[in-house]
């Protein structure tokens, strides 16, 4: 996905708001877009609700069909349960680690803070937003970046979700554990995603 995808009109219609901005969008027109909105009589075949949790999982993650296919075959060769495994591997990413900190608003900007060159990872300048975090690993945000007005914000007034640690002070990130599947904020059906890969 890219920025010029229209996250309100997604989130309208897949009835998810991954952000603050697509939450207040949804407040203000919670109705699926279209002439008549949400047509609540009809009845979604195992095809279509499994074609929609597919979408809600990759909305939320703002990534393509091949990653999110890829990441599934991932999933699928670790031991566990695979839709788990599948979510798991997803929020390891470094934009959704970088997100879920909360010093930006958005997967797509922590994308660009990433493909800009704005993040060491353990003193290494990484660039690739689907690198993988794992506890172990010093995510640092580079001085040039901390003078950036949206991130003085972000550091000032982040609430990282319960498993990233923030160190405002010196603008380090850390994953305080491997997190289960009811601590990520995610709203899906994975199973479904994982029946659908798996026809």
């Amino acid at each position: 996905m890219t920025p010029e995808i229209p996250v309100g009109k997604i989130a309208r219609r897949l009835q998810i708001a991954p952000t603050a901005k697509t939450a207040r969008i949804l407040e203000r027109r919670p109705e699926s877009p279209g002439q008549h909105g949400i047509r609540r009589s009809t009845k979604k075949s195992v095809y279509g609700e499994q074609l929609i949790e597919k979408q809600k999982l990759r909305f939320q993650y703002m990534i393509s069909e091949k990653v999110l296919r890829r990441a599934y075959m991932v999933a699928q060769k670790k031991k566990g349960n695979t839709g788990e495994n599948l979510v798991r591997f997803l929020d390891r990413r470094l934009d959704a680690t970088v997100f879920r900190s909360g010093i930006v608003n958005s997967t797509l900007a922590a994308r660009q803070l990433i493909s800009h060159g704005h993040i060491q990872i353990n003193g290494k300048k990484v660039d690739k937003p689907s690198f993988q975090t794992s506890v172990t690993d010093m995510i640092f945000l580079s001085p040039k970046s901390q003078n950036f007005p949206f991130i003085k914000e972000g550091l000032r007034d982040a609430t990282p979700v319960s498993y990233i640690n923030l160190d405002r002070e010196k603008a380090i990130i850390t994953r305080a554990e491997d997190p289960t599947r009811e601590t990520i904020p995610v709203d899906c059906k994975e199973q479904m995603v994982v029946e659908w890969y798996s026809r």
